[in-house]
């Protein structure tokens, strides 16, 4: 079971054991159901200790990390995975204003553009590298516009997300339609019902 994003290794992998493959970790499922904060959600948790599979964020406390340090691939796997997740959970419980994940790309080996990533969604991602396989994948896809039916609903509003950010971006949703995924600046997303524990 994932605990966070990245930090576990229960993904399968294919067969070529390309890089992309079995590494696009995230929360699971019940991830979301243990994602209760570590302290009370003020100003004063900027810079707080959080535990492995969370990221310290200004104003918001830990919220469950993304973490790329990985391969460009691996890391477009990893962010794919957790807009899918995200997408699930709040959509499951008609929530469109949580913050889902905070990024960690100090070890990121590049930044990540919006263009980029819906070219690996569409043209090359498979269900080998997701947790929950083609359906997951069928998400995916479904939120990057890969076809005319689908309309494009994956958004960076932070374009391309930078490297070496520890907390400053996450992954969360716009204030007006449940299925918009949005990657963006933290402080720009807003944290009325952060955090988003699935319950």
């Amino acid at each position: 079971m994932a605990t966070g994003c990245g930090h576990d290794t229960t993904a399968g992998s294919d067969a070529s054991g390309d890089e992309a493959a079995g590494d696009a970790q995230t929360a699971d499922s019940s991830a979301f159901d243990d994602a209760t904060p570590d302290v009370a959600v003020d100003a004063a948790d900027a810079g707080m200790t959080c535990d492995a599979s969370h990221i310290s964020v200004a104003n918001r406390g830990c919220i469950l990390g993304v973490f790329l340090d990985q391969t460009a691939t691996k890391n477009l796997a990893r962010l794919a995975q957790a807009a899918v997740d995200c997408w699930k959970f709040a959509g499951a419980h008609g929530n469109n204003n949580a913050l889902c994940f905070a990024l960690d790309t100090t070890s990121s080996p590049s930044t990540v553009a919006g263009a980029d990533y819906d070219t690996w969604v569409c043209n090359t991602a498979t269900a080998a590298d997701f947790n929950g396989g083609a359906a997951d994948l069928t998400v995916a896809r479904d939120l990057s516009g890969c076809t005319f039916a689908d309309p494009d609903n994956t958004t960076f509003k932070t374009d391309p997300l930078p490297t070496g950010s520890l907390g400053g971006y996450c992954i969360g949703f716009d204030n007006y339609s449940i299925n918009v995924v949005v990657f963006d600046a933290c402080a720009a997303l807003d944290a009325t019902n952060y955090p988003y524990t699935g319950l």
